[in-house]
């Protein structure tokens, strides 16, 4: 057996030897979460992904077309644009929540006006 194929089967072998299954805490997670699959994901399919998102109180998911278990390579152009518009909108987010935190909503609708004012 090659070096590859060894360190292959004791990270299957990690895995499956894992006692704790942290599964009934996803509902803890409150980060925004992007979950991506390749619709023709073997190893992970997308039902396994489906799980997730209903498990994940603020998460999202998102299917490649086209894409196994390594669309960030296969797909590589469709993976960054996701996860970049992704992070554009958590950061965002982030910044609305902590000006809104810091400042105030009163604060804020006296100094700019009210939220979605032109």
């Amino acid at each position: 057996m090659g070096r590859t194929s060894h360190a292959f089967v004791s990270q299957v072998r990690a895995i499956l030897d894992v006692d704790d299954n942290m599964s009934d805490r996803l509902g803890e997670v409150t980060a925004p979460t992007l979950v991506l699959v390749g619709n023709q994901d073997i190893l992970t399919p997308r039902g396994d992904s489906e799980e997730l998102v209903d498990r994940l109180p603020n998460a999202e998911l998102v299917v490649i077309s086209g894409a196994a278990h390594g669309f960030m390579v296969e797909h590589a152009t469709t993976f960054n644009k996701v996860l970049l518009d992704f992070l554009e909108r958590v950061t965002v987010l982030r910044r609305e929540a902590a000006t809104d935190s810091l400042l105030g909503s009163e604060f804020l609708a006296t100094a700019v006006g009210p939220a979605g004012a032109a």
